[in-house]
């Protein structure tokens, strides 16, 4: 069954969360000592099946190599990670969680875990799978539109920030919230 115009409900429901997860993570943060930005490049290295590196993390995220770089010595300085030598090219630095750092994430999550945990207890497999791809395909439209927005000219970035508001971000959704 397909929805007409989802929008209206869409918009201000994602914003409100959007703006929730955000709020979130920075408390989960400042709880272990890191700026938002650093937990969320923490989560993303320990989410890296066989490691990443920290140029990879910087293109996959649009932030620049030198800001990389920073966060990633602070992580390895608080040990929430160790860097490790590629043993084909020894030029390629992987990095790694620490089982400390998955530790001190993983007990800063504990709570809300158990509390989510029976919501999703309380859905069907087919709601849930549906519910994951929905995750997994606008996680994927939002790392497409956040290296866009990454590789675009100065100039161009700030025209378009001075466009008029798109449907997602009007003055109407806004009040709708």
């Amino acid at each position: 069954m397909e929805v007409k115009n989802p929008m209206p409900k869409y918009v201000p429901l994602v914003q409100v969360f959007s703006a929730r997860t955000v709020l979130f993570q920075g408390a989960i943060a400042r709880d272990l000592g890191l700026s938002t930005t650093e937990l969320i490049c923490f989560r993303l290295i320990a989410l890296a099946e066989n490691g990443t590196t920290a140029t990879e993390l910087a293109q996959s995220n649009a932030l620049t190599l030198p800001a990389m770089t920073a966060i990633v010595d602070q992580l390895e300085e608080l040990g929430f990670i160790r860097r490790e030598r590629d043993h084909d090219d020894r030029r390629r630095v992987q990095l790694y969680p620490t089982a400390k750092g998955l530790a001190r994430t993983d007990a800063a999550y504990v709570s809300y875990s158990r509390r989510v945990g029976p919501y999703l207890a309380g859905y069907s497999t087919a709601d849930f799978e549906a519910v994951t791809r929905y995750l997994r395909d606008v996680e994927g439209l939002m790392r497409e539109d956040l290296l866009a927005r990454s590789q675009a000219p100065p100039n161009a970035r700030k025209a378009s920030a001075q466009r008029a508001p798109s449907p997602i971000g009007g003055r109407k959704a806004r009040r709708q919230v």
